[in-house]
């Protein structure tokens, strides 16, 4: 492998940590700041993840919707600098094509917050949650067999297919869409954490491995 594309590397998976931290730490600022009402605090497994972004309810919306943006950004150009670290192919290239969908998708999350234009708002999260499940999965798929990566591949696919699982049955018009309204401990906030997580765990621990690897094929 080249000098630089091995540096390159380095950077892009110093970006995938540092952006995964930052959007870690703006949740949970903007969780820890968000006010009660009525004794009722935010609660994770009901509340949006996109409650914490609102201008209107929430104090921190500015770390949350700037924290999200960075986030994308920092993923973006991450994504950048890892693109000849990835599986090469067909199904490589599309698997890095839907993660910086997802990346703006995320950017767009927090540039359009849910309180000014909800469908556009909408729009942009289902954009990142789908193109970010299928980006890993197809990563992983990518991934040939029979090496020292076997295990990261399946964990990879794995981290796909609970991402794209979790999205199709609980928010298509035919999936589980009472359950997510319901008053219970886990709604609609325990499912959206559920579809993201999958992938921002991805992130982070793939830029932790890149750090001392230097390609995923």
């Amino acid at each position: 492998m080249p000098q630089n594309q091995d540096l390159y590397s380095k950077y892009g998976a110093k970006l995938f940590v540092v952006s995964v931290i930052i959007f870690i730490a703006a949740m949970v600022i903007a969780q820890s700041s968000y006010p009660c009402m009525k004794s009722v605090c935010y609660n994770i497994g009901t509340n949006p993840i996109s409650d914490l972004g609102n201008t209107l309810t929430s104090p921190a919306w500015p770390i949350f919707n700037y924290g999200l943006i960075i986030f994308g950004t920092l993923l973006f150009a991450g994504l950048l600098f890892l693109k000849d670290t990835f599986p090469k192919g067909v199904m490589g290239r599309a698997g890095l094509i839907f993660l910086i969908l997802s990346a703006f998708g995320a950017m767009g999350v927090g540039t359009v917050p849910e309180n000014t234009i909800l469908a556009i708002h909408s729009l942009f999260a289902l954009i990142s949650f789908m193109a970010g499940g299928l980006g890993v999965l197809l990563i992983g798929l990518s991934i040939k067999s029979g090496n020292k990566l076997n295990v990261y591949k399946a964990y990879t696919i794995i981290s796909g297919i609970i991402t794209l699982v979790v999205l199709l049955v609980f928010t298509l018009p035919l999936g589980l869409g009472p359950f997510k309204t319901s008053g219970s401990g886990f709604g609609f906030g325990g499912i959206e954490r559920t579809v993201v997580g999958p992938v921002v765990l991805w992130v982070f621990l793939t830029g932790i491995m890149l750090l001392t690897k230097r390609k995923l094929y």
